[in-house]
C-alpha cells in the first residue's frame, strides 16, 4: 500500500510506474491495475506456505532463493532501462542488490528492520524511531537517508482530511470506534478484539470493523459484528472518511498506524508482525498510542483494560490525539517523489558536439514560444554563442538526463558583486519531456550545482514570462520569489560561512 501511494504521486508527475510482485497470500494485484499500472509477476519461490512473516523472510534469504528471485526479476524489467528500482521487501538483501545493480540509474530500499546488508543510492524507513545509526556498516557510506514519519508514504486524502476534520474534542463526547486489523489475519486477532469491545459493554452501529482483503475468518467477523450490532465493511478507500468520524481506534502498526496519526485518532495499536514493533513502541514513548501485543500473556486482558481506560479519560484521549498529531503530518509522499525525481537526474556539461541537438531543441516551437523572442536561430549563429558560453568562465551550460534520456537543459551566467556571486538561471525542457514534472527537478539540481561551482553564490535571478504558468509554478516551487524588476524573479540563498 506504501508503494501504491508513492507510484500514483510518481504519476500523478507523469511518470511511468510498473510493479513486480509474487501472487502470495493476499496480494493485491487487483487493486493495483485498477489504479492504473502495470503488474509484472514472478514465481512464487516458497517450497512450502509459511503461516508468519518471520518463517517466510528466513526462506526468502537464502542465497539460492534471492538468486533466482533476481534472475526472474531481471528477466521482467530487462526490456527497457529505468531510472528508479525501488524496493519494499523485508528479505531481499546485499546479494539481490548487487545482481540487479545495473537495472536502474538508481536504486531506493523501503525497510522497517535494519537487520541485513543493502546496496542502495537511498534509504527510506519511515516509522518513528528510525535512526541513521540503526544503519551503520549497513548500507554504502554515499547513501541517502530518509528518515522517520516526516517521509511516510501516505494517500493524500489523510492529510488533507486532517487539515479540514473538527477540532478532535468535538468527538469526545461521542463514541464512535473504528476496528482495522488488516491484511490476512492468520491469527484470528480480530475475532478476539470483538471479545474484549463485547466484555466492555460496547454494542451498536457506532463500531465500524473493517476486514482485509484476505482475511480467512471473514465468515465468523460479519457474523459475530451482526451479533453486536455493529457496521462490518470489506476493506474500503474510504478509511480517511471514517478515521475523521471516529472517536477512536483499534488498529495494526505500520502504515495505518501512521494515517491514524496524521489524523489525529487515538489508538490501541497492536504489534501484528514484528517489524512493526519498534515504530509502535517508539510511538507509545512519545504517547501517541497504546502499544498491545497479541502475543503476550493475557491479550485479551490487556486489551479489555485499555479499552476500559479509553472509554472513562477523556482526558487521556485528548493527549493521545495530541501526540499522535505530532508524529506524522502525512506529506511524506510528495517529499520522497522529490527526492526521486531530483536523484534521477544525471548532470553534464555541454561540449560542442551537442550543438546540433541544443540547436535543434532550442529552435522547437514549445521552446521558442516562451524563449528568445520565438525567433528561430540558424546553426551556424547557435554554434558561435555556444562556443563563446563555453569558453566563458562565468558561464555554465548542463545537459539534464535521466534513464530515458536527455530532459532539459540549464545556463547559468554569473556575475560577482563585492566578495558575493549572483547567477541568473536559464532553463528549458527538451522537446516530447514537457508535462512530465521534471520541472522542479532540473531547477533544484541546477541550483545545488551551481552552489558547487560558485561557492560564494547568494542570489539566483530568473527571467520567466508571465504566460508560462508551467516554469512560474516550478521556480515558486523552488523558493523563487517575484523581483522588483518586471518579469524578474529570485532566490535568495545561504551566506556562505568563512
Amino acid at each position: 500500500m506504501r508503494c501504491l501511494a508513492l507510484a500514483a504521486e510518481l504519476k500523478s508527475r507523469g511518470h511511468q510506474v510498473v510493479f513486480v510482485m509474487s501472487l502470495l497470500v493476499g496480494h493485491i494485484t487487483d487493486q493495483i491495475q485498477t489504479a492504473g499500472f502495470e503488474v509484472l509477476t514472478i514465481a512464487d519461490l516458497s517450497t512450502s506456505r509459511e503461516d508468519s512473516q518471520a518463517g517466510w523472510i528466513e526462506m526468502a534469504r537464502t542465497p539460492d532463493v534471492q538468486r533466482q528471485d533476481a534472475e526472474d526479476t531481471l528477466a521482467c524489467l530487462s526490456h527497457q532501462a529505468w531510472d528508479w528500482l525501488i524496493v519494499d521487501h523485508y528479505a531481499l538483501g546485499l546479494l539481490w542488490h548487487q545482481l540487479l545493480g545495473g537495472i536502474a540509474q538508481k536504486v531506493m530500499v523501503i525497510d522497517d528492520q535494519a537487520d541485513r546488508r543493502l546496496q542502495c543510492d537511498v534509504l527510506l524507513n519511515q516509522n518513528p524511531g528510525a535512526q541513521t545509526f540503526h544503519y551503520a556498516g549497513l548500507i554504502p557510506s554515499d547513501c541517502l537517508l530518509l528518515m522517520g514519519p516526516h517521509y511516510a508514504l501516505l494517500r493524500p486524502e489523510f492529510s488533507e482530511k486532517a487539515d479540514v476534520s473538527p477540532k478532535r474534542e468535538q468527538l469526545l463526547t461521542a463514541r464512535r470506534i473504528l476496528v482495522s486489523l488488516g491484511g490476512a489475519d492468520v491469527q484470528g486477532i480480530s475475532l478476539k478484539v470483538l471479545s474484549a469491545m463485547a466484555d466492555c459493554g460496547l454494542r451498536g452501529p457506532g463500531v465500524t470493523v473493517v476486514t482485509g482483503v484476505q482475511n480467512r475468518h471473514e465468515q465468523a467477523l460479519g457474523q459475530r459484528c451482526r451479533t453486536l450490532g455493529y457496521v462490518c465493511l470489506k476493506s474500503t478507500v474510504k478509511m480517511a472518511d471514517l478515521m475523521q468520524q471516529s472517536h477512536w481506534a483499534i488498529g495494526a502498526g505500520g502504515v495505518s498506524m501512521l494515517e491514524r496519526c496524521t489524523m489525529g485518532v487515538p489508538s490501541i495499536t497492536l504489534v501484528i508482525a514484528p517489524n512493526q514493533k519498534p515504530g509502535v513502541e517508539a510511538a507509545q514513548a512519545q504517547s501517541a498510542v497504546r502499544m498491545i501485543d497479541p502475543q503476550a500473556p493475557d491479550f485479551e486482558g490487556h486489551l479489555r483494560r485499555a479499552i476500559e481506560n479509553l472509554l472513562t479519560s477523556p482526558e487521556h484521549l485528548a493527549a493521545m490525539s495530541k501526540a499522535a498529531l505530532a508524529i506524522c503530518d502525512g506529506k511524506g509522499t510528495p517529499r520522497v517523489a522529490k527526492t526521486l525525481l531530483e536523484g534521477a537526474l544525471i548532470f553534464r556539461a555541454a561540449s560542442i558536439e551537442d550543438s546540433p541537438e541544443l540547436h535543434a531543441w532550442r529552435n522547437a516551437a514549445e521552446t521558442r514560444r516562451y524563449s528568445g523572442g520565438g525567433h528561430i536561430i540558424n546553426l551556424v549563429h547557435h554554434q558561435q554563442w555556444m562556443q563563446s558560453v563555453l569558453e566563458n568562465p562565468r558561464q555554465r551550460l548542463w545537459i539534464a538526463s535521466a534513464a530515458a534520456g536527455p530532459i532539459g537543459v540549464l545556463r547559468f551566467d554569473s556575475s560577482t558583486c563585492g566578495a558575493d556571486t549572483i547567477a541568473e538561471i536559464s532553463v528549458y525542457r527538451v522537446p516530447c519531456q514537457t508535462g512530465r514534472g521534471w520541472g522542479k527537478a532540473l531547477i533544484a539540481r541546477g541550483i545545488q550545482e551551481a552552489q558547487r561551482i560558485w561557492p560564494a553564490l547568494v542570489r539566483i535571478d530568473a527571467r520567466i514570462s508571465d504566460d508560462n504558468l508551467a516554469s512560474l509554478q516550478a521556480f515558486a516551487a523552488c523558493g523563487f520569489t517575484a523581483s522588483t524588476s518586471c518579469g524578474m524573479h529570485q532566490k535568495n540563498l545561504e551566506r556562505p560561512s568563512l
